[in-house]
């Protein structure tokens, strides 16, 4: 299990609730953190050597791979709209 906690999103000046995560595919739910209503839909699996988090929103799935290279911590975030491209954000240890 992967838990994540006290994370700050976007401009929200409180933390996320703490998400808990399976690491073999399957189905937990958490709350939105931008709709604190709503549920979604998240699984997590190990693909090689990169940890695939897939969530969906009705509308869209986002698939984000996690991963380490050399020393940053770097997650590839794809969402299924026509002629999206992957975001990819690198992050060093402070």
């Amino acid at each position: 299990m992967l838990t994540v906690d006290k994370a700050h999103l976007a401009s929200h000046p409180t933390p996320a609730p703490a998400v808990t995560l399976h690491l073999d595919g399957r189905q937990t739910s958490v709350v939105d953190s931008f709709s604190p209503r709503r549920e979604i839909p998240v699984t997590a699996k190990w693909n090689g050597d990169k940890l695939e988090i897939t969530s969906s929103t009705g509308l869209h799935t986002i698939t984000q791979l996690v991963s380490i290279e050399a020393t940053q911590l770097v997650v590839v975030t794809s969402v299924n709209i026509e002629a999206d491209q992957p975001v990819t954000f690198k992050y060093k240890k402070k």
